[in-house]
């Protein structure tokens, strides 16, 4: 069962969201086969959490939720098909799929994300670069970095806003809105 939402101090409920790529149940299927051929050591990560994060926003109020939604509409997705061909390792915090090239209509994606809520809604974007990626495991112990061969095949046509709940056995996630 979730945690109760955070209230703010004006008393409305605040949500942990985040922009996500979600893949279909298929896709998710193929990633949660391959991701058992991998083990760092790490708590495993339920394949019903699987995505790619755009843009991660954090806990926000119903006022900036209705901005959030509001600007992505203003972003249209180039469907493409997003290749994970590579397994690795964030020391310490996860292991992952991801892609050795990133598409160009994904880093375009990502970026007009970023700015258009950055024009409309006060987001503040990364510092670090984008490196998009399946979270398979948190906290491995053991570091791995290699090419994923056959590489997985995703096709992405939209993007959603998803919310972040913590539970006893970790977050769950759930969709609030979709984008194609």
């Amino acid at each position: 069962m979730p945690a109760p939402t955070a209230i703010s101090d004006n008393g409305a409920a605040r949500l942990r969201v985040f922009f996500a790529l979600t893949p279909d149940a298929a896709t998710r299927e193929r990633i949660r086969l391959r991701a058992r051929d991998f083990d760092a050591g790490g708590r495993v990560v339920p394949a019903q959490n699987y995505h790619i994060t755009l843009v991660f926003i954090g806990a926000v109020g119903p006022e900036r939720l209705a901005c959030l939604e509001q600007a992505a509409a203003r972003v249209a997705v180039q469907p493409f098909t997003l290749s994970l061909d590579r397994v690795a390792v964030f020391p310490r915090r996860a292991l992952w799929f991801g892609c050795q090239e990133m598409p160009d209509e994904l880093r375009i994606l990502q970026r007009k994300l970023s700015s258009v809520l950055e024009q409309h809604c006060r987001y503040r974007p990364e510092d670090r670069p984008y490196v998009p990626h399946v979270t398979l495991q948190r906290k491995p112990r053991i570091v791995i970095g290699q090419s994923l061969e056959p590489a997985i095949a995703w096709r992405v046509d939209s993007f959603s806003l998803m919310r972040s709940d913590s539970t006893a056995a970790g977050p769950v996630y759930s969709e609030i809105a979709r984008w194609s």
